[in-house]
């Protein structure tokens, strides 16, 4: 048995919060509704005895790559759809496993597995490896029988949010290397290049143009005071760090990121599909909406959209339905909504999800190729412009001493 803390609501909209012992999730998410609660959030705090608690419960371990999940979900999928037990199945896979770190996690699961406990609650002491996402749909396909079907499709979800992943490490990757090397450039450029034309300057003992000036005084500033200018940025740096990691900060930096020209959109763009995937995924495999929707919200990274999923599920809890919760929140585009809500209407809110996530992945392959597109033309001129400007300075003063000595 396991210890869960739930928190609910009741008819009224009351929050209740309890305390309640048994095998699942799914069992605890029933019997509050059997109580004429509405499940909000259900944590899992202490499992019963099992092999998992000679090591303390849940092994962090190291963290696994989501390919490796995606071969391990694959192949078992398959194994099991072939009509191979799944001890078989595990053990063959442990065999066959080159990773360290992943060939001890499948010895733990096999032990698990082989000690009476069901493959969720073995997968559950791996979080590092297998997110709730996985081992809720894990625990929703024993539960109704279709494991192999639910593993096929949590494969096809790992690998659809591993391509939106890599799209937006990619397309955020390029500008964030431009723009270091743009830095470093103009830091040699101040450092080394500007105080050799600074003596030649010094020894003409005429006035200096205005370009020339504000070149030298800011690499003048740059070399005479770069340790303690360093060591301030890395404080202001440490600070911003430390600022970000407290609540308020990271609410307030997660606010500014999505309000960012064509990144914000982008990331939005992503949180969105992922979420609407999410909802398709646990449709699929027979989860209720609210525990879904409490899952969606505690996977998402983003603190700002987070909090709108939160208050999503707070509404759908309080007897709302999804579409009218959506609007009410301001959550995800308006076109999301309508689609969502026709998905209602008709009863096929599994399918609604599959259209919404093809049309969002289309809108997120035409983000990531235009924020090169976008990001481009502005790194090159403001390259321009810095060169100009260095180049000004730079020659201005030899033409005026090539003009004097005319």
């Amino acid at each position: 048995m396991t210890t869960f803390a739930c928190k609910t609501r009741d008819n009224a909209g009351v929050v209740v919060q309890k305390t309640i012992e048994a095998d699942s999730q799914r069992e605890i998410a029933a019997l509050l509704r059997k109580d004429g609660l509405f499940p909000i959030q259900i944590k899992k705090i202490r499992a019963g005895s099992s092999s998992s608690d000679k090591t303390g419960g849940r092994r962090p371990g190291k963290r696994i790559k989501p390919r490796q999940v995606l071969d391990f979900t694959s192949r078992l999928a398959a194994s099991l759809g072939a009509g191979v037990p799944i001890l078989s199945s595990v053990a063959l896979m442990r065999d066959q496993c080159s990773n360290p770190a992943f060939k001890e996690v499948l010895t733990a699961i096999f032990t698990d597995i082989e000690g009476g406990q069901p493959l969720s609650a073995a997968l559950a002491s791996h979080p590092r490896a297998f997110d709730e996402i996985f081992v809720n749909s894990v625990e929703a396909g024993e539960a109704s029988g279709s494991l192999d079907a639910i593993l096929e499709t949590l494969a096809e979800f790992t690998e659809a949010d591993m391509a939106v992943r890599n799209d937006v490490r990619s397309a955020l990757m390029y500008p964030a290397i431009l723009i270091s090397t743009l830095g470093m450039a103009i830091t040699v450029l101040m450092i080394f290049v500007v105080p050799r034309f600074t003596v030649l300057y010094s020894d003409m003992g005429s006035d200096l143009p205005l370009p020339t000036q504000i070149l030298v005084a800011f690499s003048s500033a740059v070399t005479d005071y770069f340790w303690p200018m360093a060591c301030a940025l890395g404080a202001l740096g440490y600070g911003l760090l430390r600022y970000v990691r407290t609540p308020r900060g990271r609410l307030k930096a997660d606010s500014l990121l999505l309000h960012v020209p064509i990144i914000g959109g982008l990331i939005d763009t992503a949180i969105t599909l992922r979420a609407v995937q999410m909802l398709g995924l646990f449709c699929h495999v027979g989860m209720p909406i609210l525990e879904g929707l409490g899952l969606i919200a505690r996977t998402t990274r983003n603190s700002k959209i987070r909090g709108k999923l939160e208050d999503l599920a707070d509404a759908v809890a309080c007897g709302e339905t999804l579409s009218s919760a959506m609007e009410e929140v301001e959550c995800f585009d308006p076109s999301v909504r309508q689609m969502i809500q026709t998905g209602e209407v008709t009863g096929s809110l599994e399918t609604s999800c599959q259209t919404v996530t093809v049309q969002l992945r289309k809108d997120l392959s035409y983000l990531t190729r235009n924020l090169s597109t976008f990001i481009e033309p502005l790194m090159t001129l403001g390259l321009a412009v810095i060169v100009l400007f260095v180049a000004l300075a730079t020659f201005l003063p030899m033409w005026d001493m090539a003009s004097a000595m005319k």
